[in-house]
């Protein structure tokens, strides 16, 4: 973890005290939107009782009472007059692990939109999802302490770290989605078939990125909640703790 009054964390929260005036309470429910659809989709092809469904509904009830509870807690820290005011680091640590909580369940509904397509055709496409999504899920996982820049001399390079070699992970992904979607459509012939490449291809892409992506959301979050507001995040933002 960061360092109390550090470069890193001292940028982290400045972005975040900057975000949390200008966010919208009601942002919390209405994003609740897309979980449900895409569960609701996975689940139709999966199942209601299945085990997958089961889970991802699990998924869907924490992300509403945490959006729930991000959107009753913004409402009394805008509030300026209430007594009872949350404290502010309490509201930025709640919004940064229902950020990421909701990347990691839009994955995981794609992803289980995406396989159970591919138990639908022939061939290795399930167990090749499931690698390609591992391999995704470290790649995120070794890049998430490097996308924060530790000092004000490392912005640049982590920049440009992030403009050389991250595309190139979601381009990789992307390349080898298109590719297998491409040749299993042209190898089967099947007529109707290829809804099913395209919900897996779409599927499977969508999922990769959030995973990817995800795990930085996830590392902010526990440094948000690793420790209070540094008084220069404070000072800066004139936002009080």
């Amino acid at each position: 973890m960061l360092e109390k009054d550090s470069f890193a964390l001292t940028q982290l929260w400045i972005n975040a005290l900057i975000d949390l005036p200008k966010r919208r309470a009601s942002f919390f429910l209405t994003s609740l939107i897309a979980p449900l659809v895409f569960w609701l989709s996975g689940a139709v092809l999966a199942g209601i009782g299945a085990a997958v469904s089961l889970a991802g509904l699990a998924i869907l009830i924490l992300l509403a009472i945490i959006a729930v509870s991000s959107y009753l807690l913004l409402i009394r820290w805008k509030s300026r007059g209430s007594s009872e005011r949350p404290s502010t680091r309490l509201v930025v640590t709640l919004h940064q692990f229902y950020y990421a909580l909701m990347i990691l369940g839009l994955s995981y509904y794609l992803l289980i939109l995406a396989l159970q397509a591919s138990i639908r055709l022939e061939g290795p496409w399930f167990q090749a999802i499931l690698i390609i999504y591992a391999l995704s899920a470290v790649a995120g996982l070794l890049w998430a302490p490097r996308s924060i820049p530790r000092e004000t001399e490392d912005e640049a390079a982590v920049i440009a770290r992030d403009v050389g070699w991250l595309p190139w992970v979601l381009g990789v992904q992307g390349a080898i989605v298109s590719i297998g979607v491409f040749l299993g459509v042209w190898i089967s012939h099947g007529q109707g078939v290829w809804t099913h490449f395209l919900i897996m291809g779409m599927g499977t892409l969508a999922s990769l990125f959030m995973i990817t992506m995800g795990f930085s959301i996830i590392y902010r979050s526990m440094l948000f909640a690793a420790g209070p507001i540094p008084g220069p995040a404070l000072i800066a933002t004139g936002v009080k703790p």
